[in-house]
């Protein structure tokens, strides 16, 4: 039986290196909260909310969206625009695989894909008349 071998994803291993510098820096803040309130907030806080605070500061703005979003929004993301990357809500997904003796096996997993998003720095309008006139 032939194994693929998965090409290394650049992105997804930065976005791995800054969750473990982020989950770091959250633990720092629990143990060094000095009242519950402060506690709780470090508690809350999410790596992916920790990630795109990090971007919002780098990109100079809060409005990150994703392809998508922001083409059902009359915009385009402009042509040569690398998006900024945070994990997807957690999927399940199944393979199945051959066991030694033929049978096919099949295996749950779960895993965090991927998600790209675009700041309005990053984007133009599709229709650029129908976005001055608002």
């Amino acid at each position: 039986m032939k194994t693929l071998q998965k090409k290394e994803n650049p992105r997804k291993a930065e976005l791995v290196a800054l969750s473990l510098e982020m989950r770091k820096k959250r633990r720092a803040g629990i143990d060094n909260a000095a009242s519950p309130d402060e506690l709780m907030y470090w508690e809350s806080l999410g790596i992916n909310d920790m990630i795109l605070e990090l971007y919002q500061e780098q990109a100079g703005t809060d409005d990150f969206r994703t392809f998508l979003d922001w083409l059902s929004s009359g915009y385009s993301v402009k042509k040569g625009e690398k998006g900024w990357v945070i994990w997807q809500r957690k999927r399940k997904a199944e393979k199945t695989e051959q066991n030694e003796k033929g049978e096919e096996v099949k295996d749950e997993f779960e895993f965090w894909a991927l998600c790209y998003l675009f700041s309005i720095h990053q984007v133009e309008p599709v229709n650029p008349d129908r976005h001055e006139e608002e």
